[in-house]
């Protein structure tokens, strides 16, 4: 962990706290942005789908909290107040912690599992005692391929880092953090990491019993090592490269927001950089993480930017891995311009990585038999279209589309073949 680097976060945040406290000028122009939130469906339940579903249930619980129960807002630095609120933070917390692992199992493993077939996986069942859960499947080791259960493998942690995001995303359109879901954004940032580091003193698999290893660290290092033999990948390696997921300021803003919500019962905003550009308005947070992927662990850069009170992501990946190097670019402008009511957005994301879908299946593999991976990277992207249509006299609640392509490839949360993908539901204003 480099210190400078946790500096310069440290010095980010501070500034952008100071920054989001200046009041900004009456001409600056303001974009006509509307924030929704969305109950959505798509065919194999994604963890896009669960994030947006759960964030939406979490924050309309929230809302009607405070409608109905104005009293915990009161009395700011009462310590009975604070108790209260201390008790009731509790509950959230470990809703939090619940629909966590339902994403990580459900919306993650199996998500991948749906979406790879019933010809090679057939889900049996879940377990969730809101401290651990668990995805039962079966297996046709004459189809599935190596590479198959490797997505697998990590795919609870991907969908838990999709929930991040979303949960992210929401708070810097909205440009206020709400510390109900602060729990449940500090488990999802950290669970890759914690998950990691708990699993340093395990034992990874061997060829006699990889198929029933239930630690996704442990399966993803012994995987990683056998598609590619030179990795010498570790499983302290891995969690020393995801500790950089601490240096991401929304999950020092959640620790603060939720002991701000205890003590005075209030929401916080999000602190941003703010800049004034010829009569414009510049807002930035940056944010640096570590996810896992087929190929290798991934460096992630990212940045949160409003124009004129407009949301865009744009993040930059890259990592590299025996004789691979990968990466690509991503970005999401979900409310680029807006119609008559309608609002119309897009996301691109561009990538190298290896061909890493090209492995054994299973039965051969743990017959000995070894299928090189490519030595060439491939490039591949995928587009989206997302659009909230005002097509009725209804102001609140509108149906929501969201529809693209994408080539062959690992783009976490979505198909590993070339196809269309998206997902349809319902928008409502708030």
């Amino acid at each position: 962990m480099h210190k400078w680097f946790v500096a310069l976060v440290g010095v980010f945040s501070l500034v952008g706290v100071f920054g989001h406290e200046q009041k900004e000028p009456d001409e600056i122009k303001t974009y006509n942005n509307t924030t929704y939130n969305k109950l959505v469906i798509d065919p194999y339940f994604s963890p896009y789908m669960g994030a947006e579903d759960i964030y939406t249930a979490f924050d309309t619980l929230s809302r009607l909290e405070d409608k109905r129960i104005p009293a915990l807002r009161k009395h700011p630095k009462k310590i009975s107040a604070m108790l209260i609120r201390l008790i009731e933070d509790s509950l959230w917390i470990n809703l939090g912690r619940y629909m966590g692992i339902w994403q990580h199992e459900y919306f993650g493993h199996g998500f991948r599992i749906r979406s790879l077939g019933r010809d090679k996986f057939m889900i049996t069942g879940y377990e969730n005692d809101l401290f651990s859960g668990s995805t039962q499947f079966c297996v046709d080791d004459s189809k599935a391929t190596l590479s198959d259960l490797l997505s697998i493998d990590i795919a609870g942690l991907e969908s838990e880092g999709i929930m991040a995001r979303t949960i992210a995303n929401k708070w810097v359109e909205k440009e206020e953090l709400n510390s109900r879901l602060g729990g449940l954004y500090i488990e999802s940032a950290l669970s890759s990491w914690l998950y990691a580091s708990n699993s340093i003193k395990g034992t990874l698999p061997t060829k006699d019993n990889f198929l029933s290893e239930g630690n996704d660290i442990l399966a993803y290092v012994f995987d990683i090592n056998n598609l590619y033999p030179s990795a010498n990948l570790t499983v302290r390696k891995v969690s020393e490269h995801l500790s950089c997921n601490i240096l991401d300021p929304m999950l020092w803003y959640s620790f603060y927001a939720e002991i701000k919500y205890i003590i005075v019962g209030t929401t916080m905003k999000v602190p941003m950089f703010s800049f004034d550009i010829k009569g414009n308005n510049l807002k930035f947070l940056p944010a640096f993480r570590a996810r896992l992927t087929p190929y290798g662990i991934e460096n992630d850069v990212v940045g949160y930017f409003k124009w004129n009170n407009m949301p865009i992501t744009i993040d930059m990946r890259w990592g590299n891995l025996a004789q691979f190097t990968f990466g690509g670019v991503h970005v999401n402008m979900p409310t680029l311009v807006e119609v008559a009511g309608s609002n119309f957005g897009l996301e691109v994301d561009m990538w190298k990585q290896p061909n890493f879908e090209v492995s054994p299946t299973l039965l051969e593999f743990v017959d000995g038999v070894n299928t090189p991976l490519p030595s060439k990277s491939r490039y591949g992207g995928a587009i989206l279209l997302n659009a909230t249509l005002n097509l009725t006299d209804s102001k609140k609640t509108l149906p929501y589309v969201k529809i693209g392509y994408k080539s062959q490839g690992y783009y976490p949360g979505y198909i590993l073949d070339a196809g269309w993908i998206g997902r349809v539901g319902i928008a409502t204003k708030f």
